[in-house]
C-alpha cells in the first residue's frame, strides 16, 4: 500500500513540474541557458587555473634555486622547512646559485617561443627580463 501511495505522489509531483515547465517556458530556458552559462564560465575558470598553474611552475624554478641558496629568506616567508638551513656565504656558493639561475633562465628562453599560452608567455618575459639584470 504504501508503495502505490509513494508512487502516486511521484506521478502527481512530475506532473507538477511539466505544467510548471509548459506554463513558463522562458523561465526554464531562461534557467537551462544559465547553466550553460554557468558550466561555460567553470571551463573558463579552470583554463584560468591551468596557464596559471604552468606559470607557477616555471616560477618555481627561479624560487628553488633562491630558496636553496637563501633559506633564511625561505624561513622568513613562512616556509618552515628551512627553519635550520643556514646559507654559506661562499665564493664558491655564489658561483653555484649563478650558475643554476643561468641554467633556470636558459630553460625560460628555451620555453618562451614555444609557449602558446599569451599570458604564460608575458610572464616568462618578465622572469627572464627581471632574472637577467640582476
Amino acid at each position: 500500500m504504501s508503495t502505490r501511495i509513494l508512487g502516486v505522489a511521484l506521478v502527481a509531483t512530475l506532473s507538477a513540474a511539466v505544467v510548471c515547465v509548459a506554463l513558463v517556458p522562458g523561465a526554464a530556458r531562461a534557467s537551462a541557458n544559465e547553466s550553460l552559462a554557468q558550466a561555460a564560465s567553470g571551463e573558463a575558470n579552470q583554463a584560468d587555473k591551468r596557464w596559471i598553474e604552468r606559470s607557477n611552475e616555471f616560477a618555481n624554478l627561479l624560487i628553488d634555486v633562491e630558496k636553496k641558496h637563501s633559506p633564511e629568506a625561505a624561513s622568513a616567508d613562512g616556509l618552515s622547512q628551512y627553519d635550520e638551513n643556514i646559507s654559506v656565504a661562499t665564493h664558491e656558493d655564489d658561483v653555484a646559485e649563478n650558475s643554476e639561475k643561468r641554467a633556470v633562465l636558459a630553460k625560460l628562453q628555451e620555453q618562451l617561443p614555444r609557449e602558446q599560452n599569451k599570458y604564460v608567455r608575458q610572464d616568462l618575459e618578465i622572469m627572464i627580463t627581471t632574472r637577467s639584470s640582476s
